[in-house]
């Protein structure tokens, strides 16, 4: 990663931590090189028995290299210990500090219209296992192989040709195995992650793949793609396994050869009888390191273009703002000349989904949104709290551009109902209360004030209900209520709510008129998109659009009159107040 060596502001927080773990790694591999040398210590041991203990009949000497041996292990056992819980840590640490942009990153990515699902976390989990596994351990031995060939040379000439010469080998095989798995495993890692998709895709959309009979059709495109990730990952493991096979069987031969040599040497008096064992565990440390080499070195592919993917994708985050913290907004709302494409990078000619849209609105003003189907509405309102980033123009809230402010500063002050409602696995409290402690007092007036409090606790355990995995235990109405109440809590100065009313009865509309007009009272500026006009009753000003664009703009009942005739605007406010009062009647009886 050439960007490692580069300014760190044009790093991705991945390359980051790689750099960050920097000294624990080379601390791991100073540990290795320790790990190393005392490896020559068994062969020594082996030199010292069969040519002093043996020939001298010394117990004494045996005891004392034994207990000299036992000491070097007991320090290599140490040395492994330390190293493995330091790669392991290491990869728990890269995943903890890159998961939270991993996951912004995600985000962004599903914001600018990309899907990415699961896979970034999968490709960090990766790594971890990579560090925590014994990839990086023989990967650090790799380099320590000269050592032992210098070691088997010293022993004699000829073992320390055949040594070098097997590992120059190997090492080819090596460098083979990977050019001609690299392309194969990137088939299959790329194939797999298209198959994941669809998997992922039939489950957010379970019950239209259910209803419609897609499950046939979806599996025969997971399948195909499957297969060709199967096909591909089998010819890696086809070539991966003949050359480990090999390999291993090559290496086992030439630990036995190696035996042979030295015995024919040590008949001709050229070598100790202690060197035969000696020359033949000196190998078999040698080669070991580059045969574990070929056997990890699919995990390496994998990582490699694992990271390469991360890094791409946080590439897409924005840069983090050091800005000026400002004070707390009061809902004044301005949208200065606004386009927006359906891409970050417009095609030449590309019509916008929102062409130069202007409007203002101030504290305790009910802006309603009207327009027909792909008229831009529910991007207007996804722009407004600055999910989408205009392509030009600007949105300012209390005279400061959204981008000014710090997201977890404003988040606060923002009340946002999208059109599909997706609640986070947790309990009702915790949606709620926007995955925070909250205060249980505020969680209470929210349910009310969205009308969701009795509903609540008919759930079998109140607000401490599980919603299940994106609301699934709910239904559409009640994930709609608790998501208007989500948006209510804290009294939001801006809210922006996109057809609030979708699942919403007669009852629950009349309650959902109310609350808007609670939150005028107290001074929230409110975004209100409808397309049943019963809502509009509270709206001071309506935003007609079309195609994208701002068609007419101005007080509610002059927009009305100018729409649909004089009496309009008077047909809809009486017939609103009468829902109204139909719903406040049984409560009124009750009491």
């Amino acid at each position: 990663m050439a960007s490692l060596f580069g300014d760190p502001d044009a790093r991705t927080p991945l390359e980051n931590a790689f750099r960050a773990a920097s000294g624990p790694i080379a601390l791991a591999a100073l540990f290795s090189c320790f790990i190393s040398m005392l490896m020559l210590v068994s062969p020594l041991y082996m030199m010292q028995v069969y040519d002093r203990v043996l020939a001298s009949g010394s117990k004494e000497t045996l005891l004392w290299l034994t207990v000299l041996i036992a000491f070097a292990f007991i320090i290599m056992a140490l040395l492994e210990v330390a190293r493995t819980r330091i790669l392991g840590r290491v990869g728990l640490w890269i995943e903890r500090i890159v998961s939270e942009p991993v996951i912004g990153a995600i985000v962004e990515r599903r914001l600018s219209g990309g899907s990415p699902g699961a896979q970034p976390l999968r490709d960090l989990g990766m790594i971890r296992g990579f560090f925590g596994g014994g990839a990086m351990t023989a990967l650090f031995d790799l380099p320590f192989t000269p050592l032992f060939l210098l070691a088997l040379y010293a022993l004699h000439p000829v073992l320390g040709y055949v040594g070098f010469g097997s590992a120059v080998l190997l090492f080819t095989v090596a460098v083979i195995n990977e050019r001609v798995t690299r392309e194969p495993q990137k088939r299959s890692e790329r194939f797999a992650v298209a198959a994941q998709s669809y998997v992922e895709a039939t489950t957010r959309n379970a019950e239209a793949v259910r209803a419609m009979g897609l499950l046939p059709g979806v599996i025969s495109r997971w399948r195909e793609a499957s297969d060709r990730a199967l096909s591909a990952a089998r010819r890696v493991n086809d070539l991966g396994g003949s050359i480990a096979s090999g390999v291993k069987s090559f290496r086992m031969f030439i630990q036995s050869l190696v035996l042979g040599i030295g015995a024919y040497l040590s008949i001709d008096g050229q070598v100790s009888a202690g060197a035969i064992i000696a020359g033949s565990i000196l190998l078999g440390r040698a080669l070991a390191p580059i045969d574990q080499s070929i056997n990890v070195w699919k995990g390496v592919i994998s990582v490699r273009e694992g990271t390469r993917r991360l890094n791409a994708l946080m590439r897409l985050m924005p840069p983090p703002k050091d800005t000026q913290p400002l004070p707390p907004p009061t809902g004044a709302l301005t949208v200065e000349g606004v386009t927006i494409y359906a891409g970050e990078r417009p095609e030449p000619d590309e019509t916008p989904i929102l062409n130069r849209v202007s409007f203002a609105s101030s504290p305790g003003t009910v802006v309603g949104v009207v327009g027909p189907s792909g008229a831009g509405k529910s991007t207007l309102c996804q722009a407004l709290v600055g999910a989408l980033r205009p392509f030009s123009g600007v949105i300012r809230l209390d005279n400061a551009a959204l981008h000014f402010w710090n997201e977890a500063d404003l988040g606060p002050y923002i009340g946002y109902l999208p059109q599909n409602v997706e609640l986070i696995h947790g309990s009702v409290r915790d949606n709620i209360a926007r995955l925070t402690d909250g205060d249980a007092e505020q969680v209470l007036a929210a349910a009310r004030l969205a009308d969701v409090h009795d509903m609540i606790l008919r759930l079998p355990d109140g607000y401490d209900t599980s919603v299940g995995e994106n609301g699934a235990r709910l239904s559409a109405g009640q994930r709609q209520r608790i998501g208007l109440a989500r948006a209510l809590y804290g009294s939001p100065k801006l809210i922006v709510l996109d057809e609030p009313n979708a699942n919403l009865d007669q009852s629950g509309e009349a309650a959902l008129i109310e609350a808007l007009e609670e939150m005028r009272a107290r001074g929230s500026t409110i975004i209100v998109v409808a397309h049943r006009a019963n809502v509009l009753s509270c709206a001071d000003r309506l935003l007609v659009m079309r195609d994208g664009a701002v068609y007419f703009e101005g007080p509610r009942d002059e927009i009305l009159e100018r729409l649909y005739g004089p009496r309009a605007a008077t047909a809809l406010g009486g017939q609103t107040q009468q829902r109204v009062e139909n719903r406040r009647q049984p409560l009124e009886l009750a009491k």
